[in-house]
């Protein structure tokens, strides 16, 4: 049958009959012969030898064609369902990653909160000693023509200096409170347009008494410019870098403020001569929770970033270790007789 290629017309049925199984033996006991044996037939069933003569002598084992399929279709099934189990591991997987995805990022956002309130609060204590000290000079001014009331009633002069006075007074307390809740409590961005030294006169008057502290000079030049930005977040921007540059300054050292306009874009230059930051460190100054400083969160920068991004403008920081800092921030340019949107 194998000889004229027939196996395939052959059906097999029922069971094989007589099947005996074949050996070669020796004398028990002969040792000797035993193992010539079995090195001849290791040797042969080695380089093929012992096949050829098996087929020859026996010929090859018929397989039966519907035992075949059926073989085939068992792996089929077995790979299928080690397929399907395969893919059910890996969706429980994704699911539970997705779950655990979705709790970390909560807990993510939570930190990032909790961190940049906190990154906030420790600016604001910054602040309060140069808030308290920019307080007490209108109150000590308003508390003085109160003294002196009883005393020149009766004076004109007096009556016209404490009309004068007074108001202007209590509008610079109203002012320093206005500026400080500002920075407290950030809004969604509304652009309007603004003039860049009035803005950084606030600025400057809340950390009057930071730059004193520290002897700091602070050089503005060509700041009357346009921007078209929210004016409170401005502010904060503005409150955040002058901050880490004062920070960075020991003492005596300088802050330069620079306007311009560039195209369509208004440049704000802050230039520190501080300690500076290493080159390794500067990609990494705009990651949340990243910070040189021995104290803080390493929110303060990124919160600044995401500020700037808000009002459609970028930042640019460069620095090298001992030569200081300056940043550069773009933003949109506003003009007098632009449109409020």
């Amino acid at each position: 049958m194998q000889a004229f290629d027939l196996t395939e017309s052959v059906k097999i049925v029922g069971e094989p009959l007589y099947s005996t199984k074949y050996a070669i033996a020796v004398k028990k006991g002969d040792n000797e012969l035993l193992a010539l044996l079995n090195s001849g037939l290791e040797s042969i069933k080695n380089n093929g030898t012992y096949d050829k003569i098996y087929k020859k002598w026996f010929g090859e084992t018929i397989l039966d064609i519907n035992q075949k399929w059926i073989d085939i279709l068992s792996m089929l099934s077995v790979a299928l369902l080690i397929s399907v189990i395969f893919i059910y591991i890996v969706n429980y997987w994704n699911k539970r990653l997705k779950e655990e995805v979705e709790v970390r990022t909560r807990e993510i956002i939570e930190l990032n909160n909790i961190a940049m309130y906190s990154d906030k609060m420790q600016a604001l204590g910054k602040l309060s000693s140069g808030i308290a000290h920019e307080l007490r000079n209108p109150l000590t001014s308003i508390n003085a023509f109160i003294d002196l009331i009883p005393l020149k009633i009766d004076d004109e002069n007096f009556r016209k200096e404490l009309m004068k006075i007074v108001p202007n007074e209590i509008k610079r307390l109203n002012d320093l409170v206005g500026s400080l809740l500002d920075y407290s409590k950030p809004k969604n961005p509304k652009p309007e347009n603004i003039i860049l030294s009035e803005v950084l006169s606030d600025v400057l008057t809340l950390l009057k008494q930071k730059f004193k502290e520290k002897k700091i000079k602070v050089i503005t030049r060509n700041t009357d410019i346009y921007l078209y930005a929210d004016k409170s977040q401005i502010k904060q921007i503005l409150i955040n870098i002058l901050l880490n540059s004062i920070d960075a300054i020991d003492k005596d050292g300088q802050i330069e403020i620079e306007g311009n306009i560039i195209n369509t874009k208004a440049s704000i230059r802050i230039k520190d001569n501080g300690s500076g930051v290493p080159q390794e460190m500067l990609s990494k100054l705009f990651d949340p929770f990243y910070t040189s400083k021995k104290t803080g969160y390493g929110i303060g920068l990124s919160m600044t970033d995401r500020l700037i991004k808000e009002n459609k403008g970028e930042i640019k920081l460069d620095s090298e270790a001992g030569e200081g800092t300056i940043v550069t921030i773009y933003m949109p340019t506003g003009l007098p007789e632009r449109k409020e949107k």
